[in-house]
């Protein structure tokens, strides 16, 4: 468990963009019970099988750490009868075990960041109840991530690049979908793409859980983050003064208001970009 080494019946991914959270890195997986496979019904979030388990675990790379990595929580989503069910496991100082937790923690953890400088984070792993409040849409608890346009990007597998979307299907978990018409998320620090849509991609992986028409949010604000939604439905014009502001809080009126104690730097600064442009 320690080395993160998943067993032979468990499936790495990875996304073209991810969630921030703290610049924990994250290992991502997913296990479909034996003889079962995604389905592409809308080209958004995959169908997942009865009994599908989605696991992240969160952690720092550390020299000094077991294995080299101070590994953290390993968030899980299981599919049951319908509907899924988030837990979240602590794991120990050995690193060799993780126990459930139901209450939330504060783990204090250090990082160094991109220009090498070290740099301390009380990283807090969210309740169940704070689990479920993110990941709830329409009353329904559903997964936010592994969305087929997010997946839709070349990954390292058996020694070469391959387009992850061909890769699930060559090795079964998912049925045949054209992956050229599925479109990508953009990557939002990639610089090839414009900064509409980097800023877009970014407020979508970061903000669009609470923020769309059936989020958590849309009864205080009406405001819709979700990538495809129009712009002149989204209401960024209308409260880009206030969206600006609350990105650079770390306190009450934070946004997001869960998962991160500390500014994401290069996240504001592109959002901080692309409202000056409007």
């Amino acid at each position: 468990m320690r080395n993160l080494e998943p067993a032979s019946d468990v499936t790495i991914y990875e996304l073209s963009s991810p969630l921030f959270t703290d610049y924990a890195s994250k290992q991502r997986l997913i296990k479909l019970p034996k003889g079962t496979a995604m389905t592409a019904p809308d080209g958004k979030l995959p169908e997942f099988p009865e009994g599908t388990i989605l696991a992240k675990t969160f952690y720092y790379d550390r020299p000094d750490a077991p294995q080299g990595k101070h590994i953290i929580e390993t968030r899980l989503l299981i599919k049951d009868e319908g509907n899924w069910n988030a837990a979240t496991y602590r794991w120990n100082e050995l690193k060799q075990e993780a126990h459930l937790l139901k209450d939330g923690a504060r783990v204090n953890a250090s990082y160094r960041s991109s220009n090498g400088v070290e740099k301390t984070v009380g990283y807090l792993i969210p309740t169940e109840a704070e689990c479920s409040s993110c990941h709830r849409t329409n009353s329904r608890i559903v997964p936010l991530g592994p969305e087929l346009r997010n997946l839709n990007i070349g990954v390292s597998k058996r020694g070469r690049i391959v387009n992850q979307i061909n890769y699930f299907i060559d090795i079964g978990i998912l049925n045949p979908v054209d992956n050229q018409a599925l479109g990508v998320l953009p990557n939002w620090a990639d610089n090839r793409f414009t900064i509409d849509e980097r800023a877009r991609a970014y407020m979508h992986v970061n903000c669009s859980h609470c923020h769309n028409s059936g989020g958590w949010a849309d009864d205080f604000t009406s405001l819709d983050l979700t990538y495809d939604t129009p712009f002149d439905e989204t209401r960024i014009g209308s409260r880009k003064k206030r969206i600006a502001e609350r990105i650079m809080l770390t306190g009450d009126g934070k946004m997001p208001r869960l998962g991160t104690t500390v500014l994401h730097t290069e996240g504001i600064q592109l959002i901080r970009d692309y409202i000056e442009g409007l």
